[in-house]
């Protein structure tokens, strides 16, 4: 369990009806070893179809914030998280992924936390985080609903989540990102959110030629 006091950010995982961790994305992923998926994941012209800083105008001030990132997988947006001022807990299910990001961070910013969670659970304490934020990861999830709503809990009164994940239906010459059959579109990401109590739901299509962004608050 997390017991730091520290604000954080959430970043989630994805779903399926296979056994835990099993779902069909999860596969496809580790078809690849992690010194490979590292490479992708940090590779320099990712910041041109991710657009980090867009991600954090459309978030707002995260300065001081408990964040933890679920997902973090190489510690792609932990950095930004972290350069922001954010105080981020990485979250993943894979040790491999938070040996990474603990070796790559942690003696620049001490205050980096690493927790290992699972695919149907994020394992947050109640009340614990001001942003829960999830980036290419919801369609890894599993038991989606559910996991959502132990998020949901997770968060303060103030609280936002943050879903960042790939279109299903893109109109670009290169397709990056998971097969098209594996992704979730905006419009289920919506009704699973609104099912499991969040609030206020904003979707940014326009920003991203590849991904939509979404945010939803706890507070009604």
């Amino acid at each position: 369990m997390i017991r730091s006091p520290l604000l954080l950010l959430i970043v989630l995982s994805a779903c399926s009806h296979y056994p835990h961790g099993e779902n069909e994305s999860n596969i496809h992923m580790h078809k690849q070893n992690h010194e490979t998926l590292i490479a992708s994941f940090n590779d320099p012209h990712r910041d041109l179809w991710q657009r980090p800083k867009r991600v954090l105008e459309l978030m707002g001030d995260v300065k001081g914030k408990r964040l933890i990132d679920i997902g973090s997988g190489s510690g792609y947006f932990t950095r930004y998280f972290l350069e922001a001022g954010a105080l981020v807990v990485a979250a993943d299910v894979d040790q491999t992924f938070l040996d990474h990001i603990q070796d790559s961070f942690k003696s620049k910013y001490p205050q980096l936390i690493l927790h290992r969670c699972q695919y149907h659970d994020p394992m947050m304490k109640k009340s614990e985080f001001d942003f829960a934020f999830s980036s290419n990861t919801y369609h890894h999830l599993d038991e989606r609903v559910n996991y959502l709503k132990k998020v949901l809990a997770g968060l303060n009164d103030q609280g936002t989540i943050v879903i960042l994940d790939f279109k299903k239906n893109v109109n670009v010459k290169k397709v990056i990102g998971p097969p098209l059959e594996m992704r979730v579109p905006s419009s289920q990401v919506i009704e699973e959110l609104k099912a499991a109590g969040f609030h206020h739901i904003k979707v940014f299509e326009n920003d991203f030629d590849h991904q939509y962004l979404i945010l939803g608050s706890k507070k009604s």
